[in-house]
């Protein structure tokens, strides 16, 4: 079973709408939700329609995977230890 979801709310955001107002149009949402559903009958995880590398996505997430593998231990980073930020800081 594969689930989509939409972020309708997405397209009120000042941003988004200021890189997007006049330029979308109807047609153009339109556009944008069928390349949603492609995305989703290619079984992307996640799809970014006006993204137009798909390598760039690749690349992000191979280098997401990588760092979060560094994640799991168990003693804080030497840089958080108390005592280092004021030695370092000196």
């Amino acid at each position: 079973m594969r689930v989509e979801g939409h972020c309708p709310w997405y397209g009120r955001l000042r941003g988004y709408r200021a890189v997007y107002a006049g330029r979308l149009g109807r047609r153009g949402w339109d556009l944008i939700l069928v390349a949603a559903l492609v995305g989703l009958d290619r079984g992307e995880l996640v799809t970014i329609p006006p993204l137009q590398n798909e390598d760039e996505w690749s690349n992000w997430e191979a280098a997401r995977r990588a760092l979060s593998q560094r994640f799991s231990h168990s003693v804080p980073a030497a840089r958080y230890q108390i005592g280092v930020a004021a030695q370092q800081a000196a």
